[in-house]
């Protein structure tokens, strides 16, 4: 069995290699030609997948590790008798960490307490239920739209998007790019959402680019419309629009999921439905191979923290900068910005972009790494606590 596995997977010829031959492969330079003789295909987001790909081919499963499916032509591959297995919600705590890491720095740039702000979020699946979490516990009043989700489930304390968008002091999406239907989201926050915003308003976009309008976005942020914006997806990436990305506060390289957790997470649910896959054609007999664990890197972030513990944080409350510093110590949203900015300012922003990921393949997630407990007063103990760190 010829299995094809995106270069950028951790360990992907020992994890894969049991059950058949392994090739990497580029995930943006993919053809049709170059899968043609494989029977299992293992992409990232990067790689879209739809007939133009596999029509013709002997690939008769295919496994996403992310946990967005929009570069997947789902339908396609049913029609055409090929399994499909997705990792949704692997990457959702590392995506909620950057969210909630972003707000307290966006107060801590701006001057404001988040306790006293209204958060509205858009799209209360796997990770926007955890920015609501953390941000009620934080103190933050929450707003919550999903229209698909409300009609699932009833009741509830939901609010209409006209009304969220006015009332919000901060706005995060979370939602699936969809392009038709009742709940399409392309394009979902457009001019005309914008300019319903508070013009002191900040919008943070970890979905995907094409939910925001990205020109009217531009404008709104140019001429003061709009408090501000963190943006981590963009549309044709790589092909970034720099001036987008030199008036934002926050500019990320599409890495709000990347961590080591939730890229463990998500080959293991891509083998677990590569074992099914097989058992299926040939039998019980094949286990899945066991993930190696990484290192914690506890001591590494309590060094770090002593280090860095009467860093300034900016005009916000001690309480919050003593949140804020191990948490960009663990998601370094400055550095992430630093280095797409760097690259959008004289350069080819699209050559560059896949590198700029690289360095945050090895990021950790809170919940593996230990604070100095004589460092913190019982409050933010709590709060830390909550959002997963661990306390010597």
């Amino acid at each position: 069995m010829l299995i094809m596995v995106d270069e950028a997977i951790p360990e992907a010829a020992s994890l894969f290699g049991g059950f058949g031959h392994v090739q990497a492969f580029e995930g943006r330079k993919l053809v049709a030609s170059g899968v043609a003789q494989a029977d299992a295909l293992v992409v990232r987001s990067v790689t879209r997948v739809d007939a133009a790909l596999l029509a013709g081919s002997n690939v008769r499963f295919v496994g996403s590790v992310t946990s967005g499916t929009d570069h997947i032509d789902k339908t396609w591959l049913v029609e055409n008798g090929i399994r499909f297995v997705a990792a949704g919600g692997c990457n959702a705590r590392p995506v909620a960490e950057y969210v909630l890491t972003a707000i307290l720095l966006m107060a801590s740039r701006k001057g404001f307490d988040p306790r006293r702000k209204t958060l509205g979020i858009v799209g209360v699946g796997r990770i926007g239920s955890i920015v609501a979490d953390w941000a009620r516990s934080l103190g933050m009043k929450v707003l919550k739209c999903d229209p698909p989700l409300q009609r699932a489930v009833g009741g509830g304390d939901w609010t209409d998007l006209n009304e969220l968008l006015s009332q919000s002091d901060i706005v995060s999406l979370h939602v699936p790019l969809t392009r038709r239907g009742p709940d399409k989201t392309d394009d979902l926050v457009d001019a005309v959402q914008l300019s319903s915003m508070k013009q002191d308003a900040i919008l943070i976009n970890t979905s995907r680019g094409e939910v925001v309008c990205e020109s009217a976005l531009l404008s709104a942020l140019k001429e003061n419309r709009l408090g501000g914006a963190v943006v981590d997806v963009w549309r044709n990436e790589p092909d970034l629009w720099r001036e987008l990305v030199t008036v934002c506060d926050l500019a990320t390289p599409h890495v709000a999921g990347y961590s080591v957790e939730a890229k463990q997470r998500g080959v293991t649910r891509v083998l677990e439905g590569l074992v099914q896959w097989i058992k299926e054609k040939t039998g019980p007999g094949k286990q899945i191979p066991r993930i190696k664990e990484k290192n914690t890197a506890r001591s590494w972030l309590r060094t770090l923290q002593d280090e860095r513990h009467d860093t300034a944080v900016g005009s916000i409350p001690a309480f919050l900068g003593d949140l804020l510093v191990p948490m960009t110590a663990v998601c370094d949203l400055p550095e992430m910005d630093r280095s797409l900015r760097s690259a959008a300012v004289g350069s080819q922003v699209s050559d560059l972009f896949d590198q700029l990921r690289i360095p945050y393949w090895t990021r950790r997630e809170f919940g593996v790494c230990m604070l100095e407990r004589q460092n913190y007063g019982l409050a933010e103990i709590e709060f830390l606590s909550t959002v997963g760190f661990t306390f010597a």
